[in-house]
């Protein structure tokens, strides 16, 4: 995303990005549509494509189509940006509408056997800061596409619930860490510094996790080693937590 590579171990500035070649894009600049409330005098707009060639599966996505404005085919945007060519053989997805020049939003390339995604935009600071919600799907939507292969765990659960995981004994134990998030405080405190301490917990009922591979044997829950019924599936085997207090492990054996 934006200006990675653009620096050298030093913090010096390179002319273009040292990965220009993985990218298949070169640095031609920055621009600023960032902004801070009330006031949002710099934001810009996209255009990813809502029919036909233009989609691609990274950008062909129900979240992402749900913050087009009724009868718009534009995205909002909040945050730096980045001007780039396009190197020949990459592909340009989506453009910055932007006065005098338009200029790409994502650049795909497969360099040798593998693939990349270019974001010509500082997309994690915007989201963090000036959140839409098609950004975080166009950051996962591209992760999935670039990995070519689906993840080996999968979690569907609320958007509160936190999730990593962790493999031990040579890839024989899978470890997956759930944390609830939501606060029933409704952050009534100023947001940087809202307490971390809880004084109740809003349960979360059928999360359920999947992972990928064919010698999985048993699965529980931890603390309180809750043995947890495996289902097979094309994904792989598939497991449902009854609850999610504040956190829980789930601990897939082979």
């Amino acid at each position: 995303m934006h200006e990675s590579s653009i620096c050298d171990e030093f913090g010096d500035r390179r002319e273009d990005f040292s990965l220009a070649d993985v990218f298949g894009a070169h640095h031609r600049g920055t621009e600023d549509f960032s902004a801070r409330w009330p006031n949002y005098p710099k934001w810009t707009e996209l255009y990813l494509g809502i029919a036909g060639p233009d989609l691609h599966p990274i950008s062909d996505d129900a979240v992402v189509r749900s913050n087009y404005r009724r009868g718009s085919d534009r995205l909002q945007y909040i945050g730096w940006m980045t001007n780039v060519d396009v190197a020949a053989g990459a592909t340009k997805l989506g453009r910055r509408l932007s006065a005098p020049v338009e200029w790409p939003f994502i650049v795909l390339n497969e360099p040798a056997a593998g693939r990349s995604v270019y974001v010509a935009a500082d997309l994690g600071q915007a989201y963090f800061l000036a959140p839409y919600q098609y950004q975080r799907r166009l950051i996962s939507n591209a992760v999935r596409w670039a990995a070519t292969t689906p993840p080996p765990v999968t979690v569907a659960a609320p958007l509160c619930v936190q999730a990593a995981f962790y493999t031990q004994a040579d890839g024989r134990r899978t470890v997956v860490h759930l944390l609830n998030e939501v606060n029933t405080s409704a952050n009534r405190a100023i947001p940087e510094n809202n307490p971390p301490q809880r004084e109740e917990t809003l349960p979360i009922a059928g999360i359920t996790v999947a992972v990928a591979g064919e010698a999985i044997t048993a699965a529980f829950a931890e603390p309180g080693h809750l043995s947890l019924p495996l289902t097979k599936t094309p994904a792989g085997f598939v497991v449902t937590l009854p609850r999610l207090d504040t956190h829980a492990m789930i601990v897939f054996e082979e």
